[in-house]
């Protein structure tokens, strides 16, 4: 099997010396060989650690074990404990230490941020704190907490306070200088930036927190995981004498203390610097992608992972499948709440320090061609919605605008050319509440085309971008044929999608749909020009024109309307939008009718499934599209008048 090169925040890709090393012959746990690797390890941590006089601990079991240990051992039931939250495992860690009788009080901030100091520092005037726990960078957001700020806050208010770092995605890459900050207790695992295969659960305790486990009043609540029956061992170990308390992992433990030495010579610091560089240049290189960050800016974020939102209109899965299919594999969504909108790469041990081995290039090469369509597709038509509606209105306005404002009044002349379906209804009421002389019912019936015209012309003129949008759903869904596939009957063969933009032969294939998606499109784009004018004349009291009259819309309220626009848009043109996107992602030989598609839905799904996706739609592409149509609006407003100005004084 072909292996798939790892970029997940662990396991990560391990050196050939350390896998080497797993590839010993059967050894005894007390041969003299064997006591001679971990006793070096057990040296080795106290250099990685920064922490001269700590005590190591490497037991078989993954990085929760030692949540387990320090749980179990410094906590007695009752007892008050901190936790710094930033993610999932601040919320997991929280539920280990209940487990062993804390009483936890989470400090928390929004997703992917981080509690201040004042926050931590008022948490712990509050009351008096057995333990602090922290997460250094949490997996499930990748969030950096500053480890060293957050043990001098804790020095400073409550200095007999313990202090706890799950340093599961951290050690061996973020930098931490244990003894130097005053932490008792360190926690990770093999199969991250330590780079070995999983399986250990490795810990640096301080001599302070030895003594508090040692004098502890309750009784012992773990037996595999307590200090007072490991510490014997691990000692004797570091002093080449063979011990027993349960099976070491052999193998394990012999690789580790290869990658422990390779981290020494290396030099710690220069490894911290090197991580560093690695985390800038894959964010540097997404955000070029026009992705945005999950860490809501570079000072939270960590230097062992990077989570980025998946962008508008793709869908998680068929990303990370379209990744895989280059040989990458990245990791999605972990945070419950948000596991959906996310992915994670992860950058750290060998892919970072040997740069030559091309990861980090190869990886970023794999997201970017798998996302390039998407972003391709929306920037083109988001340029062109926004462009093209006040272009296609002034045309209305011109051809048919002087009949309506001698009809209904100049302001609703321009109500009517946003083409605000929206709008229609409430022009009725309005006329039949207001109009001493009653509705005209031809007048209403042409204003109703009128009303929907400017949002149908553009709807229906973005039909040209049907082949990107094409393209964007089949690398998706992973539907492009795994050969190379002829570009005419007689024409030579290629894999390269973008040909397919230049072949007849296939255009016509990424034009499947169009009637579906000119439909989508014009009825979504009534709705978004038409609600937002609506909002804007009804509730404003405002010209729902982009124009620099007086009022000119503030801010806040083009961006309220435009809400209601988009809103209105992806409700109505939703049910239209799943048929679209299935007879799209049809492989190109195999085509399929909308029609079929929909009488399929009735019949095993039902109506709700027209509504598929339409939440999610709403909350993830409902603000950026409200946030584009308003800032397209106000930048038009400006460039009237700039241009009014510029005529004016000329």
């Amino acid at each position: 099997m072909a292996h798939k090169l790892c970029m997940i925040p662990g396991p990560v890709e391990f050196d050939e010396d350390v896998l080497g090393a797993m590839s010993t012959l059967a050894t005894s746990h007390v041969a003299p060989d064997f006591i001679e690797k971990f006793g070096s390890a057990l040296e080795l941590l106290r250099k990685v650690f920064f922490a001269p006089t700590g005590q190591p601990f490497v037991v078989a079991g993954s990085g929760t074990l030692t949540w387990d240990m320090t749980a179990s051992n410094l906590v007695e039931p009752g007892e008050d404990v901190l936790v710094i939250n930033t993610g999932v495992f601040g919320d997991w860690f929280g539920e280990c230490l209940e487990v062993y009788g804390a009483n936890v009080t989470h400090v928390r901030a929004a997703f992917g941020d981080r509690p201040t100091l004042d926050q931590i520092r008022s948490a712990l005037s509050e009351k008096k704190y057995k333990l602090v726990t922290i997460t250094h960078v949490d997996t499930s957001t990748s969030v950096l907490n500053d480890a060293k700020a957050i043990a001098e806050v804790v020095k400073q208010v409550s200095p007999e306070t313990l202090i706890a770092l799950d340093g599961v995605c951290s050690v061996g890459a973020e930098e931490i200088r244990q003894e130097e900050w005053g932490i008792d207790v360190v926690m990770t695992a093999s199969q991250k930036a330590i780079g070995v295969p999983p399986g250990l659960g490795i810990m640096v305790v301080s001599q302070r927190a030895l003594s508090v486990a040692a004098n502890r009043k309750a009784k012992p609540t773990s037996y595999f995981a307590s200090w007072k029956k490991w510490l014997p061992i691990m000692q004797k170990y570091e002093n080449r004498q063979p011990s027993y308390f349960a099976t070491p992992p052999v193998q394990l433990i012999i690789a580790l203390q290869v990658s422990l030495q390779q981290l020494v010579d290396e030099g710690m610091d220069r490894r911290f610097q090197m991580h560093k560089e690695a985390a800038s240049k894959v964010k540097d290189r997404l955000e070029a992608l026009g992705l945005k960050l999950v860490s809501v800016n570079r000072e939270v974020a960590a230097n062992t992972l990077t989570a980025v939102y998946y962008p508008e209109g793709v869908q998680g899965p068929a990303l990370l499948k379209k990744i895989g299919e280059a040989g990458i594999v990245v990791a999605g969504g972990l945070h419950p709440q948000h596991a959906t909108k996310y992915f994670r790469v992860g950058h750290m041990n060998v892919s970072v320090v040997d740069l030559k081995r091309g990861h980090l290039d190869k990886t970023l090469a794999a997201v970017e061609n798998a996302v390039k369509y998407a972003v391709v597709y929306k920037v083109s038509q988001r340029t062109y919605q926004f462009a093209g509606q006040p272009v296609a209105a002034d045309w209305v306005s011109k051809a048919c605008g002087g009949w309506v404002k001698d009809t209904v009044g100049e302001r609703k002349a321009h109500t009517v050319v946003q083409g605000a379906c929206a709008y229609f209804h409430l022009l009725i009421t309005d006329m039949v509440l207001r109009e001493s002389s009653g509705p005209n019912v031809f007048a209403i019936f042409y204003l109703s085309m009128l009303v929907a015209l400017s949002g149908l012309i553009v709807g229906l003129g973005e039909l040209a971008f049907l082949p990107l949008d094409a393209l964007k759903v089949k690398t998706q869904t992973s539907t492009f044929p795994a050969s190379k596939i002829p570009l005419s009957s007689s024409a030579p063969m290629t894999a390269n999608p973008w040909r397919m933009l230049l072949s007849p032969y296939h255009l016509r294939y990424l034009y499947r749909g169009a009637s579906w998606t000119g439909a989508r499109n014009m009825l979504g784009l009534f709705s978004l020009f038409g609600a937002s004018a609506a909002v804007k004349d009804r509730i404003f009291n405002l010209d729902p024109t982009t124009t620099s009259s007086t009022p000119t819309p503030t801010f806040t309220q083009t961006f309220i309307a435009s809400c209601a626009g988009a809103a209105a848009s992806i409700a109505v043109a939703s049910p239209l939008d799943v048929v679209k996107v299935r007879v799209q992602a049809a492989p190109i030989g195999q085509p399929v009718s909308g029609w079929m598609i929909v009488k399929e839905m009735l019949k095993k799904e039902g109506v709700r499934a027209f509504a598929k996706g339409l939440t999610p739609k709403l909350i993830s592409t409902g603000p950026k599209m409200a946030m584009s149509y308003t800032v397209a609006q106000m930048l038009f407003a400006y460039f009237e008048t700039l241009e009014k100005g510029v005529s004016g004084g000329g």
